[in-house]
């Protein structure tokens, strides 16, 4: 198994323990980090292979094509913790996409399915495709009350979060109807498939008006 987690490394503290300083044990506690021709990307990449071909080996398309990783976790079974994390990269306005994660939620039959999406945008994953391209419907607004969802974006994010967001929607419309694809198809193949196969579905990016702040 190659081991593909980071270390954990202890932050030095300035309060001594046991009566040594922290710093002068870190001295004598250095962990050695990979050889100089190691390669992060080359390791994951073949232990991906290798776990695909053997456990689902009609994803190969998808791991060779680079948009497939999977990554053993070294915390298996404590706490909950999966035995492995699938990461399928997507484009947000792509057929392929939408097509490559339906295959994947399909035929891994993961417990859970996490999507790149905060709450405020959760909506995008309900649009019917045929109103997908409208441009209220790019800001992702959830619930009946759109003017209270507004508000609450608002509220949470600030003037500049919020302008920022419309500004976001609008060049996401721009795209979308130049590739002809709605956008944010991958969002909801992943929904769909995730509610076939029983999977819990989890929104896994924090809110939006924060990373505008």
């Amino acid at each position: 198994m190659i081991n593909v987690a980071p270390p954990r490394v202890l932050a030095p503290r300035s309060r001594a323990l046991s009566g040594i300083p922290v710093r002068a044990l870190s001295k004598s506690c250095s962990i050695s980090g990979p050889p100089d021709d190691f390669s992060y990307r080359e390791a994951v990449s073949m232990d991906t292979e290798e776990i695909v071909a053997t456990r689902w080996p009609q994803l190969i398309d998808i791991v060779r094509e680079g948009s497939l990783v999977a990554v053993r976790n070294v915390n298996a079974g404590e706490n909950g913790e999966p035995e492995l994390v699938i990461l399928v990269g997507t484009a947000h306005v792509s057929q392929v996409s939408a097509q490559q994660v339906e295959r994947a939620i399909k035929t891994i039959r993961p417990d859970n399915v996490v999507v790149e999406l905060c709450k405020s945008r959760i909506g995008i994953m309900y649009l019917d495709p045929s109103m997908a391209n409208s441009t209220a419907n790019f800001l992702s607004l959830t619930g009946t009350d759109r003017n209270a969802a507004l508000a609450r974006s608002f509220n949470l994010g600030g003037r500049s979060a919020f302008f920022l967001r419309l500004l976001l929607a609008s060049v996401s419309e721009k795209i979308s109807k130049s590739a002809a694809v709605p956008v944010g198809e991958e969002f909801r193949a992943a929904r769909r498939a995730a509610k076939e196969v029983e999977a819990q579905l989890v929104l896994g990016d924090r809110p939006i008006e924060i990373t505008f702040l």
